[in-house]
């Protein structure tokens, strides 16, 4: 059994060590490209951020579109997966790495959900010039 002391010392080396334990989980990233999940359900992950997807009977639906220059080749990987047409695309929030793909998605569909101020946000956003073109 430790004694209290040896534990304070343990805790407060886990402590200072943590904050670099923490920058070099974070370095590692998984591989970019598809991950099945389970049961239709997915993930996409290219240069930092992650586009969601589903893919059932009579249904493909996508959340978020990561940004233009990834969204592409996500869409490609999808249509190897289905010929399904996109019923929609979730966006869960305004920033540029959750909506910087949605041109490309929406060739595919007409319909893109988000809470009622996104649109207003990304417009500021892009006012503010934290937008890429």
């Amino acid at each position: 059994m430790l004694s209290r002391r040896r534990f304070l010392q343990h805790l407060g080396t886990a402590l200072a060590a943590a904050p670099v334990a923490s920058s070099l989980l974070a370095s590692r990233s998984l591989p970019d490209g598809f991950t099945t999940l389970r049961r239709g359900v997915g993930t996409f992950r290219s240069r930092g951020g992650t586009i969601g997807w589903l893919v059932r009977d009579g249904a493909l639906v996508v959340v978020d579109t990561q940004s233009p220059k990834t969204a592409p080749t996500c869409w490609s990987g999808l249509r190897d997966r289905t010929d399904q047409a996109l019923d929609f695309v979730i966006n869960t929030h305004h920033h540029g790495d959750h909506t910087g793909g949605n041109g490309v998605f929406a060739k595919h569909t007409d319909r893109i959900i988000a809470h009622a101020n996104v649109p207003t946000l990304m417009r500021q956003s892009a006012d503010e010039g934290e937008a890429d073109a």
